[in-house]
């Protein structure tokens, strides 16, 4: 059976006659006709009612003409699709973000997407940078919201935007009322709360620097995997912690956010993907930076 066959079918049933549907076909009577015989054949039965006039369906008929029409429409829809995902109209894409990434980039992708591309479906993952860049040579995800500039042939990257970092407090702190930067050396005897190595290196490397760089040795009395938990211990009293200026959009009761002097260190967030990605998708979340 092949689609002219269907073809040639719902025009004779919506004719109800082979020399009209022939008409319509723009094809002889006979090859009509023959190609009908073909598909009954096939199906084994009749479709047609031929003692009539004008000829009519069969129970059968009436059955696999309502399908018939389905399966166009729907190969039709499907041929429709198939276009728009290779122009970039239409599909999915799988984009992973580490933490700060939720507040600007995530927003601003989604937003933009929404309006311009409302048929592309987009699969948000929230992973750190070392498990982005991971997926991403593995194929698993198209995109990555890092906080890093990885040295790696496979992967391209475009830095798309900079953070200078903030120090949170308890409010009950002695200098979350203070309205001027914080020098570090004033928290020597608090407690920190920081992120562990293997939950982001690059972040734990960049918090290590701003440490050093102040020639001060902070007193960590709790490691966590993010930067929400961090923020929670501190609401609870139970200590400080730096995060990226971001965060101050959570806007948490309980806690302060303050800047830090006497500091350089910024943190970079970057769009990231495959140099041999052939996904235009792809292209359509790189082009709105």
């Amino acid at each position: 059976m092949e689609l002219r066959h269907l073809k040639y079918f719902i025009a004779v049933a919506e004719e109800q006659s082979f020399s009209k549907a022939a008409k319509r076909l723009n094809i002889a009577q006979p090859p009509l006709s023959y190609q009908i015989n073909i598909l009954e054949n096939e199906l084994n039965l009749k479709l047609f009612n031929r003692n009539v006039r004008p000829i009519e369906l069969t129970l059968a008929g009436k059955y696999f003409y309502q399908k018939s029409l389905e399966l166009l429409s729907s190969l039709h829809n499907y041929c429709e699709e198939t276009f728009k995902i290779s122009t970039g109209e239409s599909g999915s894409l799988k984009i992973a973000f580490s933490g700060n990434g939720i507040f600007y980039t995530i927003p601003f992708i989604v937003n933009k997407m929404h309006l311009k591309y409302p048929l592309i479906k987009l699969d948000l993952i929230p992973l750190n940078t070392h498990d982005q860049i991971k997926y991403l040579i593995e194929n698993f995800i198209e995109i990555g919201i890092i906080c890093a500039l990885p040295t790696l042939n496979e992967i391209e990257t475009k830095i798309i935007c900079e953070e200078n970092f903030l120090l949170v407090l308890p409010k009950s702190h002695k200098l979350a009322k203070i309205n001027k930067p914080i020098d570090l050396h004033d928290l020597k005897q608090d407690k920190f709360i920081l992120t562990k190595k293997d939950a982001g290196e690059h972040y734990y490397n960049v918090i290590e620097k701003i440490f050093l760089n102040a020639s001060l040795k902070p007193i960590v009395i709790q490691e966590v995997y993010d930067l929400y938990t961090a923020l929670a211990l501190v609401k609870a009293n139970l200590g400080v912690t730096i995060v990226p200026e971001s965060f101050k959009k959570l806007s948490l009761n309980g806690i302060v956010f303050k800047k830090i002097s006497n500091i350089n260190e910024k943190l970079f967030t970057a769009i990231a993907w495959r140099k041999d990605s052939k996904n235009p998708l792809v292209k359509l979340i790189i082009d709105l930076f």
